[in-house]
């Protein structure tokens, strides 16, 4: 999980490197993703088609049935996650980076309310706690130079806007975790570029904009570490281990980002990041002790009757 947020912070590097449109970047990252990933989803595709399926299930299908269902399952999380990328993109420009940089991780708030919604499961009351401490380290960071007046209210609201359609993106996941991994995250990305690629075009961005062949290094490294690594990593997190967990987790994305620049950059952190770092580290490591503890003194993930 913390290897997939690692790949997912880099990705602001890439997206400096590259004079595409949002949308477009969007796109064409997702695009390159599902072509890569392509023998992996018909490997996918042909084991479910040749199982021996039960009633109500999905296996033994033909292939057009498959893809039927694919579309169903993975249609939503694709806009959600499309949508996403549109919203951080353009708030991103629109308003401060420290402002950006706390509504698209207020992840950890939200995902308790869309996972019981969506699952029933609720996290008990010391993931809650490890949370809010880690959530304080992530207040902290921005806490001088966050502004809340109205210069940057829109930025404000698309970047905040963007991590909700964020939350429910990596909720679905674990919604949709019976279904096969390839086959899964393939629909979700090729519908993710898909709402991406219109919305630049309904906006009238450039498809061919930017400096020419040479963005196809930005676009490759998105693909092939902030998306292949990144978010595929995350996303099987959200399947195996408790929401919360890769809620907390995605805080961390602060300190990679910060100790990235810091090595490649010489940007030295700001003092109030070494703080904000312990606190982020220090509830994420607290939430997976919590989880390392025998099932029956938790009470994580419990589904309402």
């Amino acid at each position: 999980m913390l290897l997939g947020q690692l790949a997912a912070a880099i990705s602001i590097f890439f997206i400096k490197a590259s004079q595409l449109s949002p949308g477009y970047l969007a796109a064409y990252r997702l695009f390159f993703t599902v072509i890569i990933m392509s023998p992996w989803f018909f490997r996918d595709l042909k084991k479910l088609g040749a199982a021996d399926g039960e009633n109500g299930t999905i296996q033994g299908c033909s292939a057009v049935n498959l893809l039927l269902f694919l579309v169903r399952r993975s249609l939503f999380p694709g806009i959600m996650l499309g949508l996403h990328f549109i919203f951080w993109n353009t708030g991103a420009r629109m308003t401060l980076a420290a402002n950006a940089t706390l509504f698209v991780n207020m992840t950890p708030v939200f995902m308790p309310l869309v996972i019981f919604v969506l699952t029933r499961e609720r996290p008990s009351l010391p993931e809650l706690l490890a949370t809010a401490v880690a959530l304080s380290g992530a207040l902290l960071l921005t806490l001088g130079d966050i502004s809340l007046g109205t210069d940057h209210l829109l930025g404000d609201i698309f970047s905040f806007v963007s991590m909700l359609f964020m939350t429910v993106y990596l909720a679905l996941s674990r919604k949709n975790r019976a279904l096969p991994f390839w086959y899964y995250i393939s629909g979700v990305y090729f519908f993710g570029g898909i709402v991406a690629f219109l919305g630049s075009a309904v906006m009238g961005h450039n498809p061919m904009g930017g400096r020419g062949p040479v963005e196809i290094i930005p676009v490759m490294g998105l693909s092939l570490v902030s998306t292949i690594l990144g978010h595929n990593l995350i996303n099987r997190a959200m399947r195996s281990i408790p929401s919360q967990i890769v809620g907390v987790g995605q805080l961390s994305q602060f300190i990679w980002a910060g100790l990235i620049a810091w090595v490649v950059f010489g940007e030295l952190p700001e003092p109030l990041f070494y703080p904000s770092m312990l606190l982020i580290a220090g509830g994420t490591l607290l939430m997976i002790y919590i989880h390392s503890k025998p099932r029956e003194n938790i009470q994580h993930g419990r589904s309402l009757p």
